[in-house]
């Protein structure tokens, strides 16, 4: 036979340990104000209601010291990032959804140096940003294809790219152009700078290493100095 505790002011307070060696069940809310511990070593099951509400509601932080292991589907309503060193991995045993975009545009790498990826299987590659470079100064080098536009003579400097990216091709075309724009790498081999002078001029480098820098591989109407 049950036992029922019903205080008259409806409140019933533990002052110290509560042991419950069976089920425990509240037919209400169960507020806890102090650290509630399980040393079981058995499953903890939370069966949902049947509105279909979320077995577990969190309102704040949760940490999980060990693995975390979810049965269906994972929604996170936020960014998500991983605390783990240089050599964590993240692995996905599934296929992608999705598309992939960066946070920010013409910001972040795909491999590194040091670090390259094997092989590339695509239907379509486009090495282009898709956008014109204004010619103030400096060419872009985090682009392949720079677009340049200007309607005045312009002389501006092409960088060495960053992190030693040897090997990286880098394309000039003049793509709508009414006067000359002179280029001047800041490392090069056995030349200046060069000239587009007209719409459809080009030319294509590839950085070779610090030492040697920008190297010209093809040129179309661009004069070399």
């Amino acid at each position: 036979m049950a036992t029922i505790v019903k205080p008259d002011n409806e409140e019933y307070k533990v002052v110290g340990n509560m042991t419950v060696t069976g089920n425990l069940s509240t037919l209400g809310n169960f507020d806890l104000t102090e650290t509630l511990n399980i040393l079981s070593t058995n499953n903890i099951n939370l069966s949902a209601p049947a509105n279909g509400e979320a077995a577990l509601n969190v309102s704040g932080g949760a940490y999980i010291e060990s693995d975390t292991y979810i049965g269906g589907t994972l929604l996170v309503n936020g960014d998500v990032i991983t605390l783990g060193n240089t050599g964590g991995t993240v692995t996905f045993n599934s296929g992608i959804n999705s598309d992939v975009v960066p946070a920010i545009s013409s910001q972040y790498n795909l491999g590194s140096p040091n670090s390259k990826w094997k092989n590339i299987y695509a239907k379509n590659i486009l090495l282009s940003s898709g956008e014109n470079d204004i010619v103030s100064g400096v060419v872009s080098t985090v682009t392949t294809v720079s677009y340049i536009d200007t309607t005045s003579p312009a002389v501006c400097t092409l960088p060495n790219p960053a992190s030693q990216e040897f090997g990286q091709i880098k394309i000039i075309v003049a793509s709508d152009l009414s006067s000359p724009v002179q280029i001047t790498p800041t490392t090069s081999l056995g030349y200046t700078s060069f000239v587009l002078t007209n719409t459809g001029d080009s030319i294509t480098l590839m950085y070779a290493n610090d030492i040697l820098g920008w190297v010209i591989i093809n040129t179309f109407r661009a004069s070399v100095l």
